[in-house]
């Protein structure tokens, strides 16, 4: 064989772009066009113990019988590979290599459960595997660690030991010590295995480094079809193959994989996005796991400074692994930090009694409305209020504006700050109204803080009797068609609109019970089977 070869991980990490429910036709598709490129090995997928039923749409398996059913070619495939993370799955359930098509199995593992790891390997060597180690986080060893990790390694021997650089964060200068310290002590049988993302954007520079590691080891580089993979994504097959054939006379076809990203990949692309973005950077930066990235840039209410400065504050305990109790606990903090002082809910409340309430949010029909919209606000009865947006067409018949999102604020022109209700995430001296942030968010996971959401329940506390609403309209797939104004819009796949509009569904039908709800044209949401 090549000395250096490749690892196809798509059906695997990057499963975690659409919870692994590739539909059977696509990994059918996947299967082919791997096979065709002569990828040398192809990973399949998980074997979990919480997998219940047979999902043929699915790579997620509980044993090799359920692969084998969803892996149609798998006879075809030269070796084919499956990931075990330590402590999810009971390896009493793995046949022997007899019974199966697997050629090896990849075992991940934290770096707190590196000492714990050896029956497990064992197990997996008895049945007749190829072992392939997996430490998680490879960076977050000392060299000291590294060293032991290296000495346990040559005593169990597996097929590889690899370096992983599960947040895309490793630099050259780390990569070339490892390296170092790896080809040096591990026992020259043990091929070298490397596994990268793609979050500062040096999956593919790094994948060449370890290629130009000179060693007569064997190599394995991973990769997904497309970059597919949480996040930033991971190293580009075909792109990597491509050097391969240049400059290590690889034989790789290249079309195989051009055709899957065309016919299969780019519907699950547009819809599911992954690659470079800021935030991902940031989390590389502070070397913690991308899923804290994703959380906190999907509140769509922060800056990147605001986000790094979330993320600068994640204990080490926490950065490993995402948990989204403690990411809530952070974004919550943060914004809470600049309180006001004055609680206002006593003052606003006088204003607001006896009276109803239109509330114009950035949704078309606020703009679209107008005739209608004109007659409610001439009412010395109606309090008119905008949500996180300025009516321009309005003009002086605002009487106030209410803004929970920072980026949302720093559209406000300075002579409207004289009307602003602001929540207390945001900095202001110069405000009419702050009100208390935390007290206004609510239980619904996908809408908690969304400004209309926030601005229904504090009229609620204020004990509004009515509201009517133009511009809270929902999502349609046609971003086109979601904001007044095209400045306004942002990026959102069509899963996420789906449950914001879903929850924003629930809390209308809940605030019904506390509050007269008119809209002036029945939203998306409401109209639509979501």
């Amino acid at each position: 064989m090549n000395r250096v070869q490749v690892l196809d991980c798509t059906l695997r990490d990057g499963g975690y772009v659409n919870l692994w429910k590739f539909g059977y036709k696509k990994i059918q598709d996947i299967i082919d066009g791997l096979i065709k490129a002569n990828i040398d090995y192809i990973e399949c997928g998980y074997l979990k113990s919480n997998v219940n039923e047979l999902d043929y749409d699915v790579t997620l398996f509980k044993n090799e019988t359920q692969l084998i059913n969803v892996i149609k070619e798998h006879k075809k495939i030269k070796k084919l590979v499956a990931m075990i993370d330590f402590g999810q799955y009971n390896l009493a359930e793995l046949n022997y290599i007899q019974s199966s098509f697997l050629f090896g199995i990849r075992l991940a593992f934290h770096k707190q459960d590196s000492k714990n790891i050896e029956t497990s390997c064992k197990i997996i060597k008895e049945k007749g595997y190829h072992l392939f180690l997996q430490p998680i986080v490879t960076v977050n060893y000392t060299d000291e660690e590294l060293l032991e990790l290296i000495d346990f390694t040559n005593k169990i021997e597996p097929y590889a030991f690899y370096i992983v650089d599960s947040f895309g964060s490793l630099k050259k200068n780390d990569l070339q010590r490892m390296l170092y310290l790896i080809d040096n002590n591990l026992k020259q049988n043990v091929i070298l295995g490397f596994h990268s993302h793609n979050n500062l954007q040096m999956a593919y520079s790094n994948a060449q480094v370890v290629t130009q590691l000179q060693t007569n080891r064997k190599i394995i580089i991973d990769s997904s079809i497309f970059g597919m993979g949480r996040g930033a994504g991971n190293l580009n097959t075909e792109l990597f193959v491509e050097y391969l054939n240049d400059c290590y006379c690889g034989n790789y076809n290249l079309k195989p994989l051009l055709k899957v990203m065309d016919n299969t990949l780019n519907r699950i692309y547009s819809e599911k996005y992954w690659g470079y973005s800021l935030a991902h950077y940031l989390s590389a930066i502070y070397n913690c796991h991308p899923n804290y990235a994703t959380y906190f840039s999907e509140k769509n209410s922060l800056f990147s400074d605001d986000i790094e400065n979330i993320i600068s504050q994640i204990d080490d305990m926490h950065k490993e692994q995402f948990t989204e109790v403690y990411a809530e606990k952070l974004y919550l903090s943060y914004l809470s930090i600049q309180k006001g002082k004055n609680y206002v809910f006593e003052n606003l409340a006088e204003l607001y009694k006896d009276k109803e309430v239109l509330m114009l949010g950035p949704g078309k029909s606020s703009l679209e409305q107008r005739e209608q919209i004109d007659k409610l606000v001439t009412s010395d009865d109606i309090i008119t209020v905008s949500i996180n947006c300025i009516c321009e067409w309005l003009g002086d018949k605002i009487d106030y504006v209410f803004v929970s999102n920072k980026r949302r604020f720093e559209r406000i022109p300075l002579e409207l700050y004289s009307k602003l209700i602001l929540t207390t995430n945001i900095e202001c001296d110069k405000t009419l109204y702050k009100v208390d942030y935390e007290n206004l968010l609510n239980h619904q996971k996908e809408v908690e803080d969304n400004a209309g959401m926030m601005f229904i329940k504090l009229l609620i506390i204020l004990k509004v009797k009515k509201v009517y609403i133009a511009g809270l309209d929902g999502f349609s797939l046609d971003m086109d068609d979601n904001y007044f104004d095209e400045s306004l819009k942002f990026s959102l796949n069509k899963h996420r609109m789906q449950v914001i509009n879903k929850g924003l569904k629930n809390l209308i039908v809940e605030y019904r019970n506390f509050i007269e709800i008119e809209f002036v044209k029945e939203p998306i949401f409401l109209t639509e089977d979501l």
